[in-house]
């Protein structure tokens, strides 16, 4: 009797303690609840992965499905071949193109010296945003996998943004949806040169552990042919980022402002290209470098400037 007396204790003790624990849990989560609710009032739109009307999505849909439709017969063709070979993907590419800009809409290739075809319609709309008149209009990329990418942008008179919805093909042949997505644009400019630069709403630490970069720059107005050829031969070479070559003022008697470090890992890189295995340190610092003359030649680069 007295061992059955003293297991009730235990047992009512231990109901008690339960009970006690799940009391307190309610709490934290009643106060959890709470500041999230106050988090979410403190943080509002942020401007990405914005709700997209059921209506508009319907309608992007249907516009990227009828696109792939007329160029099936285009992607069939060089199916599995533009994979191996990039020439290939770009005439691929281009001559979806042709087909795509019969609908009248700007259509662009994904590389960077793609000339975009109706691009009096997406200067139009960049011009009359300039002047705060409400307005839309929708470009296409046509891609080197095969698929295309539909971009609307929208200007409210206030704001633009810009919904993009990506579709490629499938094993079988048959289109499908990647992503469909709504953002703000932070700011824009459209400039005297052709060039619509914006920068896009996208997560900002510490919501990322990592800078996500939203700048876009997309050429509405299409070079000549010889500036396209100028720039491929020069400015492709070592384009904008990690080096200020080509952003900066200098001249023959006035280096100082270059960064070197950039062209320097640009020049080690080629040559990694070129003959495999390059010794290096950093740039403009003092290093020993164990040399094995197994080859035909040696390269020794020296200069002061340098």
């Amino acid at each position: 009797m007295k061992r059955k007396s003293i297991l009730l204790v235990l047992c009512i003790g231990m109901i008690l303690t339960s009970c006690e624990s799940k009391i307190s849990l309610n709490s934290t989560d009643v106060k959890n609840e709470k500041n999230q609710k106050n988090t979410t009032m403190e943080n509002p739109d942020k401007g990405y992965n914005l709700p997209i009307d059921e209506d508009k999505k319907k309608e992007a849909v249907n516009d990227c499905e009828e696109i792939m439709g007329i160029i099936r017969d285009i992607y069939s063709e060089y199916n599995g071949i533009q994979e191996a070979d990039q020439n290939t993907a770009e005439q691929m590419m281009n001559r979806m193109k042709e087909i795509i800009k019969q609908n009248g809409n700007p259509v662009i290739g994904s590389d960077h010296y793609s000339v975009m075809d109706n691009y009096q319609k997406m200067e139009q709309f960049l011009k009359s945003a300039e002047q705060e008149e409400k307005g839309s209009v929708i470009l296409y990329e046509a891609d080197t996998d095969g698929g295309i990418t539909r971009k609307e942008y929208s200007y409210d008179g206030k704001e633009m943004s810009v919904m993009s919805a990506k579709m490629i093909w499938s094993e079988d042949t048959e289109p499908v949806l990647t992503y469909i997505s709504l953002s703000k644009i932070k700011e824009w400019a459209y400039t005297e040169n052709g060039n619509f630069c914006y920068e896009l709403c996208v997560p900002e630490p510490p919501e990322v552990t990592e800078i996500v970069d939203g700048s876009c720059i997309i050429r509405v107005k299409p070079l000549s042919e010889e500036c396209r050829e100028y720039s491929k031969k020069y400015v492709s070479t070592f384009g904008y980022q990690g080096n200020n070559l080509l952003c900066s003022n200098w001249n023959a008697e006035d280096m100082q402002g270059l960064d070197y470090n950039g062209l320097y890992e640009y020049f080690k890189e080629k040559c990694q290209e070129a003959f495999g295995k390059v010794e290096c340190g950093s740039f403009g610092a003092d290093m020993k470098v164990n040399l094995e003359n197994d080859g035909p030649f040696t390269i020794l680069w020296d200069s002061d400037w340098w």
